[in-house]
């Protein structure tokens, strides 16, 4: 065999090498951004569903039994006209006594308060009368303006700690189900180009749930894998795994096209 040759041989094999090493890279990255983006869509539709319930759950209630408006004030003088505008930011939290029924978990207790929170703005202008001796009359308010809402995107957040708690009292399987796992890395992988056969399977601290695939096998030291469902306290009991049985195959396909292209 011509010393030409064994360099080519040499060359080609590198080339396959460094080819798969960059294929494999390039498919753990895409692997792990679907686990990411499953998991937080699994985690924003069941906070979604506890935020239906509850704004269900506020209006079957109906009037609430006490309310408490916590304000944040800012003052603006305006020398040039003598007014000083008086701006209120606050949460006006309404609490609503309400029989524990209304929940699905059982809690132990005979009653729960169910908290609504609202966005209040306000402005009031007041104008400030000046005597012929210079000296402040007082002031007599000249417009009012209140603006009540409900909580924006972010104030939404506040909820969510709560929420999650409540959450965490469910078992897995009232919480998820097989169907929506198996659609929503079907999807992600589409999105990304990658058509391959996977299994997948929820486990709560390295323990199978009844949330997986028939043939999922699990592998502790599989770096396909991320966190589901944190508890109120940001604790995580849950992860989501798949696996991919035909990997080799399709790897070796997609450097076989690759070789094909540049032929």
């Amino acid at each position: 065999m011509s010393v030409s040759l064994l360099g080519i041989i040499f060359i080609q094999g590198y080339w396959i090498k460094k080819t798969i090493d960059f294929k494999e890279e390039e498919f753990d990255t895409a692997v792990a951004g679907v686990l990411l983006k499953v998991t937080d869509k699994i985690a924003q539709r069941e906070l979604a569903s506890y935020y239906d319930k509850f704004l269900q759950l506020k209006d079957s209630v109906g009037t609430p039994q006490s309310a408490h408006l916590k304000n944040f004030l800012f003052l603006d003088r305006n020398l040039s006209t003598n007014e000083t505008m008086v701006y209120s930011h606050g949460i006006l939290e309404e609490d609503y006594n309400m029989s524990a029924a209304f929940f699905d978990n059982a809690m132990g207790i005979d009653s729960t308060i169910l908290k609504s929170f609202r966005s209040e703005k306000s402005s009031l202008t007041y104008k400030e009368n000046i005597g012929l001796d210079g000296k402040s009359l007082g002031f007599t308010p000249v417009e009012k303006l209140i603006i009540s809402q409900e909580l924006s995107e972010a104030d939404k957040t506040l909820f969510a700690t709560g929420f999650r708690e409540l959450a965490s009292r469910e078992p897995i399987h009232n919480r998820l189900e097989r169907q929506e796992v198996y659609f929503q890395l079907e999807q992600e992988f589409k999105v990304r180009g990658i058509d391959i056969d996977f299994e997948y399977g929820v486990y709560s601290k390295e323990l199978p749930t009844r949330i997986k695939s028939k043939s999922f096998k699990y592998n502790p030291s599989s770096p396909y894998k991320a966190p589901l469902f944190e508890d109120g306290m940001g604790n995580v009991d849950f992860s989501l795994h798949v696996s991919f049985p035909k990997k080799g195959s399709f790897l070796l396909g997609s450097i076989m096209s690759l070789s094909l292209i540049h032929i």
